[in-house]
């Protein structure tokens, strides 16, 4: 993760501009992403996801029935199933009789489980330190202090929680804190525009909606991008964006530069839904700053919106403008030819380089 490109302060005032919510969400999902990229390309753990957290967290507790878990987590029968088959297979959980009941069983932690809680604290606490060395200490503290108050005041539900295993370094402790405190929050703000704009009309809105949305606008969004931004599969994001055309959010245009592929883009009803999201958007931090008042919000803003920075500046121009460096490159050598096409990659360099 390079976190060592310099900012402007014009560069954090726009960032503020766009939103103290909206960088919060992305930077806690960026965390949980960054996170479970480190531990599926380092630590072996194959096709971990993002679900999986709080179905560990409730076994971490005390061991469940399927049924048991359904219920405390809000969701169906059949998703949950289809989860524990998933981390089953990975050897994260394990499943016993029910001694209670013939025709269910009993799930718990496998130690393959448990070492994922712990080698999760260590990624975890690897992203926190770089976050501190852009910002520095004493504004992560402040901001691991300001995510406690406002989850506390609104009444935020928090899993219990689980220190980092004893050896875990400095910053550990810490680190565990704002991962916790920052994924609840950025939860609690998600819900909370959900229900904002379903008490407008706005009917089947998901969580995961507002990735996709947030991404294609305002020129339009390639499905390729966005799932290499959000972290999972391109039928995952087409998926997703099918939902939201059946909902009438979403519309599909074709490519201008590429008659193969589509573009997503806003619907008006779409634009009205982005216009309601963010009058919601300004209620929720007018609350946020009733709650820390206009110095530690201020500080709040200044501090996410560096890390939101850093979350840009991780992902790079290809993640962020979604070009397609091969098939342009391959249009600029039919165009150019051969030689100048050389000339062309001489001069980026030189320019790259910062040089004359």
């Amino acid at each position: 993760m390079n976190m060592h490109t310099p900012l402007h302060s014009r560069d954090v005032q726009w960032a503020i501009a766009t939103g103290l919510t909206a960088h919060l969400m992305a930077v806690s999902h960026f965390v949980q992403k960054k996170a479970m990229e480190e531990l599926t390309e380092n630590k072996g753990y194959g096709r971990l996801s993002l679900i999986f957290g709080d179905y560990i967290a409730r076994l971490v507790q005390r061991d469940s029935s399927p049924g048991e878990l359904a219920r405390q987590l809000g969701v169906s029968k059949q998703a949950c199933s289809k989860t524990i088959r998933d981390m089953e297979v990975l050897g994260l959980i394990e499943r016993q009789a029910n001694p209670r009941d013939s025709r269910s069983s009993i799930l718990s932690l496998a130690p393959r489980g448990h070492q994922l809680i712990a080698d999760g604290h260590a990624a975890s606490t690897e992203i926190y330190r770089h976050f501190a060395q852009r910002v520095g200490v004493e504004r992560m503290l402040g901001l691991v202090d300001s995510l406690h108050v406002l989850c506390r005041d609104f009444a935020v539900a928090i899993p219990d929680y689980q220190p980092p295993p004893t050896g875990s370094g400095a910053g550990a402790l810490q680190a565990a804190r704002f991962n916790l405190l920052l994924h609840s929050l950025g939860s609690h703000c998600y819900q909370f525009l959900i229900d904002a704009l379903a008490d407008k009309g706005f009917s089947g809105l998901k969580p995961s909606f507002s990735q996709v949305l947030s991404l294609i606008i305002p020129d339009g969004g390639r499905i390729q991008h966005i799932a290499s931004v959000v972290g999972v599969s391109k039928q995952a994001i087409a998926a997703t964006a099918t939902e939201l055309e059946q909902l009438g959010y979403i519309v599909r245009d074709s490519d201008p530069n590429d008659r193969r592929q589509v573009i997503l883009r806003l619907s008006p009803l779409g634009e009205q839904l982005l216009l309601e999201a963010d009058t919601a958007v300004q209620h929720l931090e007018a609350d946020m700053r009733q709650t820390l008042g206009d110095t530690a919000c201020h500080e709040l803003e200044q501090t996410l919106a560096t890390l939101y920075f850093q979350v840009l500046d991780h992902y790079g121009a290809q993640d962020a403008q979604g070009i397609d460096i091969q098939a342009l490159s391959q249009q600029l050598l039919q165009q150019l030819g051969v030689n100048n096409a050389r000339e062309l990659a001489r001069h980026l360099m030189t320019l790259t380089r910062g040089e004359p």
